[in-house]
């Protein structure tokens, strides 16, 4: 029996090939579901991968209480911190609600690494072992943060003869022409790349002479009973707007405030900023199933965040976004190339009609059509046979 044990186990081993790096380790809706949704979309496709448990400080830090105050004490002692944080120190029990939230949803429902790393050393020394390899999706590619990672984003660790892969990578801000070089030898040692925003196609061709196509975030790629098992249904019996205020706009409290007078709903936000005329509560200290349950319940859906205007299309919601001011290319270009493009908005008075239902017949075709190139890319990425 003992025997019969071990071979199964090294049976189930050998069948985790792929290895995926990402930002599951932030304590961010989109950043969990999007790794969640690429874990599930591979396993439709007869793939079992897990997720490498990188965990780099500027990850971790911005979403664990316990560090933030222990460096901040460090840099600037324990009065200038308490001064400089007492709003965040009397959020300190609702933080650890949200961490708690955050861990438990990996725990169940994520596969993870045993091995973990801190730093890019560390995945140096004791590579993970997979024949292939994922870079994505999520801000991966983000300048800003993989000068202060090293390279494991770009696969540095991974053995030179393993297949490796970028799945709808993000750049997200503009390449300064210092780094031209380091991301021409880093993307160099790619066998398959996409990437998630159209506008960094030109910079990348610029430096490799490799091909490249754009594909979906990885939770665009599933229906919502692919979400099913994970969401968590809210108890409440009022009608609501759910307001995803990543970014605070004053266009949109506005307009929020419109409809609330409008239709007499409710507000529920993502920030605890309480300009809203009807706010009831904010889910900024809940986890991503509960994120998903006041998706699928609410009336309709304003947002500044990329993944906010992505569920809002999985549960085929009336929604409308402010496109984020740094980031909200991908957002125009996503609701843009299938036929959502009114969706957007820039000032609440541009608004005179409110539309309360989206027909998204031709728009869920348009976006079949990409969801079956993203995953095509996949197939070919890891020489899945048909």
């Amino acid at each position: 029996m003992k025997v019969l044990f071990i071979l199964i186990q090294k049976e189930v081993k050998k069948m985790i090939e792929t290895g995926i790096i990402t930002f599951h380790c932030a304590d961010n809706v989109g950043a969990v579901l999007q790794v969640y949704a690429l874990q599930q979309a591979l396993r439709k496709l007869n793939v079992e991968s897990e997720i490498i448990d990188f965990r780099p400080e500027f990850l971790i830090i911005p979403y664990d209480d316990k560090i933030y105050w222990i460096n901040s004490i460090k840099k600037i002692g324990l009065l200038r911190t308490i001064k400089r944080n007492i709003i965040k120190f009397l959020h300190i029990p609702s933080i650890r609600k949200r961490i708690s939230a955050f861990n438990n949803f990996r725990d169940k429902n994520l596969i993870i690494s045993k091995s973990l790393y801190l730093t890019e050393e560390e995945l140096k020394t004791n590579p993970p072992v997979y024949k292939y390899y994922i870079s994505g999706s999520d801000q991966v590619w983000n300048p800003n943060f993989f000068t202060q990672t090293g390279d494991p984003y770009f696969l540095d660790f991974a053995p030179e003869n393993s297949i490796k892969i970028s799945y709808a990578a993000s750049i997200a801000d503009k390449v300064a022409p210092d780094l031209n070089d380091r991301f021409k030898n880093n993307i160099g040692r790619f066998n398959h790349i996409s990437i998630r925003e159209k506008e960094h196609l030109d910079i990348l061709k610029e430096l490799t002479n490799k091909s490249i196509i754009i594909t979906l975030d990885p939770t665009l790629l599933l229906e919502k009973s692919d979400f099913a098992n994970v969401l968590i249904e809210p108890e409440i019996e009022y009608k609501y707007i759910l307001v995803y205020d990543l970014q605070i706009n004053e266009e949109l409290i506005k307009l929020a405030n419109k409809i609330s007078r409008e239709k007499g709903y409710k507000v529920i936000s993502f920030s605890d900023f309480c300009n809203y005329d009807e706010w009831i509560k904010s889910f900024q200290y809940e986890g991503p199933g509960e994120f998903l349950g006041y998706v699928e319940k609410a009336e309709l859906v304003l947002s500044t965040s990329f993944h906010g205007v992505a569920f809002s299309i999985i549960y085929n919601k009336s929604f409308y976004t402010i496109p984020h001011t740094a980031r909200g290319s991908r957002m125009i270009e996503l609701l843009t190339s299938i036929g959502l493009d009114d969706r957007i908005i820039y000032k609440a008075d541009e608004l005179k009609n409110i539309g309360y239902e989206i027909d998204y017949k031709n728009s869920l075709k348009m976006l079949q059509i990409r969801k079956t190139e993203s995953i095509n890319f996949l197939i070919n990425a890891l020489d899945i046979e048909n």
